[in-house]
């Protein structure tokens, strides 16, 4: 949301400032924008009002929380579930508070309590942290020939992670918001126009920098099934048995909505079908085209997102209206979200004085992978001084500039390609954001 819509909210308050309703979308916009603290005021001003508001005090304790005010929002949160046991929301930000406090065992007591309490809280990023073992839920696939296996299933997810934890890329975010999320949560507004609320988007960049993470994030944003595809799960040795898997997926999808299809690697599946020598493969594209079509059964509330590291070698039929018509380029990290990663990175580690800022500059254009690989790098730095010392060497500065010095940003190669099909290969106007991102010098 821009600031111009932001300061329209703030003036009808002026005029309605005891509107609850109003103060808590206010709140909870600025809240998703991470401006944790102005989010904070607006739910203290809805319960100077009305202390009952519904998901006010929540609200102040997410923020809290977020501002690292671990032990403020842990009696905050423990209190709203003392007061409302069935709050499962409430469980699982209790959960967060604990594993900050590095209370595991009090964690997995919230975290069993919250899916209990509701099944669609189930997250798989707090069980590995809590190390929980979680039966998921599974699709059974036709038989590639034989008894059903693990094979023949693919696993459902129903992610809850959102944009919050994505660092950086907000134009990005703020893009799959208007255009993906919106329509999920206000469906009737969309609908009275005529727009089709699902659809496909196809997201594609440098290997690394946050396709997979942007997908999950968009289904958690919608509280959507996630069903995760690779070609694996789709070929089959029988002559037309991938086209039924491929049916299959689509049809669990549409049978409890809203479902996202997450095709990673979908220059796989859905390549060019001049350039394939086996029919097979060029009837595998042409059941995708027509399972996105909906020809047979409507994909309302279901979303298909693609990613590819090599958008120009996708069949030119997936890319038309009402299939993937919306290209989202996914770059390399900015410079903020360079230090916000590996802030993430870094959580848990022994600190030392460790600039952030240093690292974001030396960086430029490296993905989130590389920095992963930069982040192990300094703590192999740091171990082998500790062994040589005796005793546990912080993380400082100095690793990270050793470990620095091995590492070039894997993406230069990708964008190398990617600038030629911008330059000589864009009469659609299909790369224009490459051409912009490259002309802009951005680090």
């Amino acid at each position: 949301m821009s600031e111009e819509s932001l300061n329209a909210l703030r003036s009808a308050l002026e005029v309605s400032p005891d509107n609850i309703p109003l103060r808590l979308h206010l709140a909870r916009t600025l809240e998703q924008l991470q401006k944790f603290d102005e989010a904070a005021g607006e739910y203290l001003q809805a319960l100077a009002v009305d202390k009952t508001a519904e998901g006010a005090r929540l609200g102040l304790a997410r923020c809290t929380l977020q501002n690292g005010k671990v032990d403020e929002a842990l009696r905050q949160l423990e209190s709203i579930t003392s007061e409302d046991p069935y709050n499962g929301e409430a469980y699982i930000w209790l959960t967060r508070g604990r594993l900050r406090r590095k209370d595991k065992e009090g964690a997995r007591r919230a975290y069993q309590t919250a899916i209990d309490l509701d099944p669609n809280l189930k997250s798989e990023a707090l069980a590995d942290e809590l190390e929980v073992e979680e039966k998921p839920e599974k699709i059974a696939l036709p038989l590639r020939g034989g008894e059903v296996s693990e094979d023949d299933m693919v696993e459902v997810k129903r992610p809850t992670s959102s944009f919050a934890d994505v660092g950086g890329l907000e134009s990005l975010k703020e893009r799959i918001r208007m255009d993906i999320i919106l329509p999920f949560q206000q469906p009737e507004m969309f609908r009275a126009y005529g727009k089709k609320i699902g659809g496909g988007i196809l997201l594609y960049g440098p290997p690394g920098c946050g396709k997979t993470h942007i997908a999950r994030a968009t289904a958690g944003e919608v509280k959507a099934r996630f069903l995760s595809l690779t070609l694996n799960d789709i070929l089959d040795m029988y002559m037309g048995q991938g086209e039924k898997r491929l049916a299959a997926i689509f049809r669990n999808a549409r049978s409890e909505t809203p479902s996202i299809i997450f095709i990673d690697e979908v220059d796989a599946l859905g390549g060019k079908r001049k350039k394939m020598r086996h029919s097979s493969g060029r009837t595998l594209v042409s059941q995708l085209l027509t399972e996105m079509d909906g020809a047979d059964s409507k994909n309302d509330e279901v979303l298909v997102i693609g990613a590819t590291n090599a958008p120009w070698d996708i069949d030119g039929a997936l890319k038309r209206p009402g299939r993937f018509d919306r290209v989202i380029f996914v770059p390399p990290p900015d410079r903020e979200a360079r230090k916000e990663i590996v802030r993430i990175l870094l959580l848990g580690k022994p600190l030392g004085d460790v600039d952030r800022d240093w690292i974001a500059g030396k960086t430029g254009r490296f993905s989130g992978a590389d920095l992963k690989l930069l982040v192990d790098g300094a703590i192999e730095v740091a171990l082998s001084d500790a062994l040589k010392s005796g005793g546990i060497k912080p993380l400082e500065t100095s690793h990270f500039k050793k470990a620095l010095k091995k590492l070039r940003p894997t993406t230069e190669e990708w964008l190398r390609t990617a600038q030629n099909y911008a330059r000589y290969s864009n009469e659609t106007g299909a790369y224009d954001e490459i051409r912009d991102y490259l002309a802009s010098n951005r680090d």
